[in-house]
């Protein structure tokens, strides 16, 4: 189940999900271009982010910077609440002066690819509360609410910006994680052509046997594996946003075959296609 509120007028998201337990889909890894705040509202959520993997629990915030490959998932035991802030780094560019010095330094660092907050933390308090904020606001949407949000932005903002100055180094991105990331670009840019391991290994001008052991090591999974899971990923979002024949969709995600596609989605989602795609309307 998931409830998304969005701000039209600026890329702004607060996305609340609830990962049941024993669900056979899991997020599949992936970045973004701005950055995020994951809080655990309730159970306990496992994130990966690189190479660090780790468990949130209740009241716990994570910042995940842009550009960091990650994924998140919950236990198979127990169902898990979660509260998504998403934000495009864009929307505080509007000064270039307090960007340059604020925002720039810490979106562009590749030490900080994340920092986990037990919520009992200052800065995790006063982050919780203006995300809390941010989110009212973006449900009930009052008179000159985005000045609200706006505001509340660049002060939620200046605490990631002091929590940076307190963790600040001077790491060099890995090198295999920038060969991950340019394989895992090839395979969002091709995935509805016919590819394989050979192609995606070449896309970053590596051997099968490299490209194999860096996605078993950031993913978890086999290059092929993922490439499947980001068809059915695409493939799921357009049972959800259009009324497209699913043998369409089948052929515009990579699947020659609608019946193979069917059984990989049953397989990934618990579900066929079809009842995905009633369910995802009923939920409207």
């Amino acid at each position: 189940m998931e409830n998304e509120y969005k701000m039209k007028e600026l890329p702004v998201s607060v996305t609340y999900e609830t990962i049941r337990k024993q669900e056979p889909h899991q997020e599949i890894t992936h970045w973004h271009d701005g950055i995020e705040l994951i809080r655990v509202l309730k159970g306990n959520l496992h994130c990966h982010v690189n190479e660090s993997g780790f468990l949130l629990n209740p009241d716990e915030v994570c910042f995940i910077n842009q550009s960091q490959m990650h994924r998140i998932y919950g236990n198979m035991d127990q169902s898990c609440e979660v509260e998504k802030l998403s934000l495009g780094t864009s929307m505080l560019a509007w000064n270039p002066a307090l960007y340059n010095k604020y925002i720039k330094p810490f979106i562009e660092d590749d030490a900080f690819a994340h920092i986990r907050m037990d919520g009992r933390n200052s800065h995790a308090k006063r982050i919780i509360f203006l995300m809390e904020e941010i989110s009212q606001c973006l449900k009930e949407k009052p008179e000159g609410y985005e000045l609200e949000i706006i505001g509340n932005i660049h002060l939620l903002c200046r605490q990631i910006y002091l929590l940076h100055t307190k963790t600040q180094g001077q790491v060099v991105e890995d090198y295999d994680l920038t060969l991950q990331k340019r394989m895992v670009k090839y395979i969002q840019d091709h995935y509805s052509e016919k590819i394989g391991l050979m192609d995606i290994a070449e896309s970053a001008g590596i051997s099968r046997s490299k490209c194999t052991n860096l996605f078993n090591f950031y993913t978890d999974s086999s290059p092929v594996e993922y490439l499947n899971r980001y068809r059915l990923e695409m493939a799921a979002q357009q049972l959800r946003t259009s009324k497209e024949a699913l043998s369409n969709i089948a052929f515009s995600c990579g699947f020659s075959q609608q019946s193979y596609f069917s059984r990989m989605f049953v397989k990934e989602f618990g579900m066929t296609p079809l009842a995905y795609r009633k369910q995802s309307y009923s939920n409207l």
